[in-house]
């Protein structure tokens, strides 16, 4: 089974193909992409040892991927793939054992979820280092960031976190090299209510 997960204005493709067992259950995930010029998937080579359920979350229009794999004892990594012939950055943790990436800008800032030694929080990653976006914040009382999920451009921020106790969805935008969460804060899906996961 190959699933398409993301693609870029090249036309370039990101997915993953499922291997399965006799018993017709995942043992595995491999990363695949459609290089520039190209019209069949190759693999895309993850740091090593987090290849047995690797998923690539997004592409930018250079082509680099970002994305997540895990390895035989379950512990999950973010990377980042700026050339499909060479091994994915593994971008760590954030002091924790486990990371994931969801986002990629142009500029090949990352953003995704890592453990801390406490608990998951969002994550930056610009380049050199990865970010736990919690401590960043210039207005982020009540507020703690899980999960980072997208990233534009101009470098705003989408994901989701918790503000005083309730599941809410976030937008940050940068401040000075700072990034900040804005007043009109929303809640998943637009409601009022909070979100049940």
């Amino acid at each position: 089974m190959e699933v398409v997960t993301g693609a870029n204005g090249s036309g370039q493709l990101i997915g993953y193909r499922a291997i399965n067992n006799s018993l017709n259950q995942f043992i595995a995930r491999i990363a695949l992409m459609i290089p520039a010029g190209g019209s069949s998937w190759v693999r895309v080579p993850t740091p090593g040892g987090f290849d047995q359920y690797v998923i690539p979350a997004a592409i930018n229009e250079d082509g680099a991927i970002a994305g997540s794999g895990q390895n035989a004892a379950g512990v999950s990594r973010a990377f980042l793939s700026d050339n499909p012939s060479a091994v994915a950055r593994d971008l760590g943790t954030l002091g924790g054992t486990n990371s994931a990436a969801f986002g990629l800008n142009n500029s090949q800032w990352v953003v995704g979820s890592a453990d801390t030694v406490s608990a998951a929080s969002a994550f930056l990653y610009d380049g050199a280092h990865m970010i736990d976006l919690n401590t960043t914040l210039v207005n982020g009382k009540g507020w703690h960031l899980s999960k980072a999920l997208g990233i534009n451009d101009y470098n705003d921020i989408v994901g989701v976190g918790v503000h005083d106790g309730q599941l809410r969805a976030f937008l940050l935008t940068p401040v000075k090299g700072l990034v900040q969460v804005l007043p009109c804060i929303v809640s998943i899906e637009g409601s009022d209510k909070p979100a049940d996961q």
